[in-house]
């Protein structure tokens, strides 16, 4: 018996009973379908005839486990099967490459998660479909339903190789009083306000964690502004060498801390938040509509969002996307694929105060509006600060706003994962100057010649 075959979520088992070896009763609860079942062992053959559908994958969400489950019991054609590959730890470059064989084979599975995948060379070799004639042809959802930016980051040489559902986002704010003048949003910017502010810590992560450490400044806060300001990614070159990155190198030096090598890791979501002291500039955490409401209460007043310093000075939120799913070119079953997406992408994602944010415009409005201050006063919700239950009335609508147009202006495009070495040799290279085993001009020299390298590799 094979658990999938039964079209019963496993997390909404409540409870069950073997009553013999060909039946299991078992007690499930979700939304239309609570109740008791009776499972029969069924020999494979009596199973209802469908078009297999072969969605290959390293690691899959809890939600699109989920969604497969439903799409199969509700759909009287295809059943969706999920193949697992096997990667982890020793065995994980063999499970790409057997990946990459499955997909370029005479009989390749229908949907590929796009999770780590160098897109830019999967389209080049003509491994997945474009998905904008199957989106223009859908009676089910249209190019309007979905965030603009989302679509353009996801797609490469004019075709579109998935369609984003959730988004995971981190972003930067700063009380109004304090940022609410500023025109632009560049490293610049922010060497003049901790000019400006000299006594003061530039950030909190809005929880006990302090994230003024050198690793961090140049890690996550100056990334997105020196990965853009000093790499020429269309001529694949590069100026670490340059006065404006020893600017920053010195700067990052003299403002942050060296880590805390006894430090609890780095935590996804901080369950416990604080009050931001009155001697901090900015709030660093995730961001959603509902978390913006909880900043102005952790901050004390109402917020500038700012996002993190670019070098056009427009500053932008920092994305995690939920991978999504493409279809394989070389597909047998490309219509059962697109029925499985089509399936997946129209359900609405949950609203609340939750930390993923969906990519559909109408489930970002629903938890837009739903965050909104109402004119009563009543409680949305509230949140624990300082050991007391802080009540949380909402947003207003200018916040709500920012937080709406710091994503219809966010860089969805997938990395390579370029950005994530030239990161990391940045923050390996630069601790020789800040312990004076180096001089500024050894380390940036350092730091040039291996970024100029790697680039000249991945070219």
């Amino acid at each position: 018996m094979l658990w999938g075959n039964s079209s019963l979520i496993d997390s909404s088992v409540q409870d069950f009973i073997v009553l013999s070896r060909e039946e299991i009763l078992v007690l499930y609860e979700e939304t239309g379908m609570t109740g008791l079942y009776l499972l029969e062992k069924t020999p494979a053959y009596e199973l209802p005839e469908k078009e297999a559908v072969v969605l290959a994958a390293f690691d899959t969400t809890l939600e699109l486990e989920n969604a497969i489950i439903r799409f199969n019991r509700q759909s009287s054609e295809y059943q969706v099967i999920l193949e697992d590959y096997g990667y982890s730890g020793g065995n994980a470059q063999g499970a790409q490459v057997r990946m990459d064989a499955a997909l370029v084979s005479d009989n390749p599975p229908e949907l590929l998660s796009l999770k780590g995948r160098d897109l830019k060379k999967d389209m080049e070799k003509g491994l997945l479909e474009d998905l904008f004639p199957w989106l223009e042809a859908s009676r089910v959802l249209d190019r309007e339903d979905f965030l603009e930016n989302a679509l353009e980051g996801y797609t490469i040489n004019g075709k579109l190789v998935g369609i984003p559902k959730e988004v995971y986002v981190n972003g930067v704010a700063g009380r109004a009083s304090q940022v609410g003048d500023l025109d632009s949003w560049t490293m610049e910017d922010v060497y003049a306000l901790t000019e400006k502010y000299p006594q003061m810590l530039l950030l909190s992560s809005g929880s006990p964690r302090d994230i003024n450490t050198r690793e961090h400044l140049l890690e996550d806060f100056c990334s997105p502004y020196y990965l853009e300001e000093f790499v020429d990614w269309e001529k694949g070159e590069c100026s670490f060498d340059s006065d404006g990155f020893r600017r920053l190198l010195s700067w990052a030096g003299e403002y942050g801390k060296a880590s805390d090598e006894n430090a609890l890791p780095r935590m996804r979501i901080i369950s416990e938040p604080s009050y931001v002291p009155e001697d901090t500039l900015l709030i660093e955490d995730v961001l959603s509509f509902g978390q913006a409401a909880v900043w102005e209460v952790q901050m004390g007043e109402s917020l500038r969002l700012l996002g993190y310093p670019t070098a056009d000075g427009n500053g932008r939120v920092c994305l995690d996307v939920k991978a999504p799913a493409g279809i394989v070119a070389g597909a047998k079953n490309k219509d059962g694929a697109w029925a499985f997406l089509e399936y997946f992408l129209e359900t609405e994602t949950s609203g609340g105060i939750d930390y993923w944010m969906p990519v559909r415009i109408s489930g970002l409005e629903n938890m837009m509006e739903k965050s909104i201050r109402e004119e009563e006063g009543r409680i949305k919700f509230s949140v624990g600060l300082g050991g007391e239950a802080v009540p949380v009335y909402g947003n207003s609508r200018e916040t709500a706003r920012q937080v709406m147009a710091s994503l219809e202006e966010a860089d969805f495009s997938p990395g390579n994962g370029l950005e994530d070495e030239i990161v990391s040799i940045v923050v390996e290279e630069a601790e020789g100057y800040y312990t004076g085993n180096k001089s500024l001009d050894e380390v940036t020299g350092i730091i040039q010649n291996r970024v100029k390298l790697l680039l000249g590799e991945n070219r």
